[in-house]
């Protein structure tokens, strides 16, 4: 029967199974370091502490990651998007898309309003 350690109750390991396990977790801590350097960029922001926590809370409430968060709007820029337009940052709101130069939302160039289309 092998030695258990008082607290536990768990076998105690030989010196040959700690060194062992020593060396395979040196090999592997230092492999996964590798790979997290060779593969992976990290993309940061800074913001004050409680815009940081708003942010983590609304991400947090909807089940995303910043990283998905980020990937996302990248792709939206990618296909056109513009995610500024409609933001106001003095008030940190989105603000309602602004309509056309006739104010009805109607941006044709063929307007029935002008007596020489008509």
């Amino acid at each position: 029967m092998s030695k258990q350690t008082a607290s536990t109750g768990k076998p105690t390991r030989s010196a040959a199974q700690i060194k062992a396990d020593k060396a395979y977790q040196d090999r592997n801590r230092q492999s996964k370091a590798t790979q997290q350097k060779q593969n992976f960029k990290n993309v940061a922001a800074t913001l004050p502490k409680t815009e940081a926590e708003r942010i983590t809370g609304i991400f947090k409430a909807h089940g995303m990651k910043p990283a998905e968060v980020i990937r996302r709007a990248a792709v939206r820029m990618e296909q056109g998007d513009d995610l500024r337009r409609d933001y106001d940052p003095a008030s940190n709101t989105l603000q309602p898309a602004q309509q056309g130069a006739g104010g009805n939302g109607n941006d044709d160039s063929e307007s029935t309003d002008d007596p020489a289309t008509t």
